[in-house]
């Protein structure tokens, strides 16, 4: 058997190709569409599940925040009793040992622990804080006087009792919640003034009386003082002496005064003992009486002149040298004036010349005096020629005139 050629095979081969290739590109075409649907659908999509989810996320945060409330709420109620139990009673038990809001006609005062005041008298709004929408009524209850201050430097319970009896005249205690914390007390504001301060001042004055200085001048302060506890304020201070005092140094008194912003807080008495020390004339030796001095019988020493009151003192030597004793003076024992006095210029029994003397006439007789006299005195005078008494003022020595 012959084979032969088809003449139409070659043709076909080719047409089959042709038909291959058209169904390839078909395919990838119709690939290529679907991926391009299936991309345009997935966005959408993406965008509805997101939305979707939202809603769960919040509703989420929304329930995580309740759950931490209710925490937090649950805490503090647990602490709420520890906190009721550190503070006083009020109107309203727990709530206003809480202190939960006031309303709006309700004042809440809060009693400070531990105030402070300057006054004589305080007031509640120098001891309270207050609380509330009425601001007229709080500034009426801070004026409320609740009585006398304690004095300076100490304190006073603070009561709720207390308080409330000073509420009750206002007629608003219904509006008034009232928080008073346990052992509270109200304290005087004060200064302290310590004692040797007042001794210095005394001091000061009573040398300026003494008009001495402090090395001539020792004091002691005899009244005892303690320190002082004034109200705040500017101190000003008054020392006067109580009675004259006309010798130096002994014992003097003062009256003390204190005033505290012009208003007088304390006065006392004080005593103070002076020594003042002045160069004083005494006897080196015993001294007889009618004994003249001379100026080795006497010396000058420093002493306090006080121990020497009585007698009294001089710091003159020359006003006792050449004067007679009036009495016996002891050795050691200050010399005054007033024990001494000026010699004789006649002595008693003495002979003298009796002077009678005019502007035209001058007459002389012998005479005796009949008792010792000084220069300038008058003394009784006898004639021994006549033998009468005539009175006479001592001239000189051994001269007497009768005119």
């Amino acid at each position: 058997m012959s084979l032969r050629p088809d003449p139409t095979g070659p043709k076909r081969t080719q047409s089959r190709g042709r038909t291959q290739s058209r169904a390839g590109a078909l395919l990838a075409a119709l690939a290529a569409a679907v991926l391009l649907a299936g991309a345009a659908r997935s966005a959408p999509a993406q965008a509805a599940e997101s939305r979707a989810a939202a809603p769960r996320v919040q509703a989420h945060r929304v329930q995580t925040h309740r759950v931490q409330t209710h925490r937090m709420q649950t805490q503090q109620a647990a602490m709420a009793p520890a906190a009721a139990s550190q503070e006083g009673p009020s109107d309203l038990g727990d709530a206003a040992a809480n202190g939960d809001a006031p309303g709006l006609d309700e004042i809440v005062v809060r009693i400070q622990p531990s105030p402070e005041v300057g006054g004589d008298t305080f007031t509640l709004g120098e001891v309270a804080e207050f609380d509330g929408f009425d601001v007229a009524g709080a500034a009426a209850l801070a004026k409320l006087s609740l009585g006398r201050s304690p004095s300076p430097g100490r304190s006073m319970a603070l009561s709720e009792p207390l308080v409330r009896s000073r509420l009750a005249g206002l007629g608003q205690s219904d509006r008034v919640r009232l928080v008073v914390p346990r052992n509270a007390q109200v304290t005087r504001a004060s200064q302290t003034v310590a004692a040797a301060e007042i001794e210095e001042l005394v001091r000061a004055q009573a040398l300026k009386d003494a008009g001495g200085d402090s090395a001539s001048v020792k004091q002691e302060v005899l009244t005892p003082l303690n320190d002082l506890l004034f109200p705040k304020g500017a101190v000003e201070w008054q020392v006067e002496p109580v009675g004259k005092h006309l010798v130096p140094g002994g014992d003097r008194s003062y009256q003390v005064v204190a005033h505290v912003d012009g208003k007088e807080v304390w006065r006392m008495p004080v005593r103070v003992r002076q020594k003042v020390y002045q160069t004083i004339v005494v006897a080196k030796r015993p001294i007889r009486r009618d004994q003249t001095i001379g100026s080795d019988d006497i010396a000058t020493v420093r002493r306090p002149v006080n121990a020497s009151q009585e007698a009294g003192y001089t710091g003159n030597p020359s006003a006792i040298v050449g004067m007679k004793a009036k009495r016996p003076i002891a050795q050691d024992e200050p010399i005054s004036e007033a024990i001494v006095r000026v010699p004789a210029a006649v002595s008693e029994g003495g002979r003298v010349q009796v002077v009678f003397e005019t502007n035209l006439l001058l007459m002389e007789a012998p005479g005796v005096a009949l008792v010792a006299g000084q220069i300038g005195q008058f003394i009784p005078v006898r004639n021994l020629e006549t033998g009468k008494v005539v009175y006479g003022v001592v001239q000189s020595d051994e001269r007497v005139k009768v005119n």
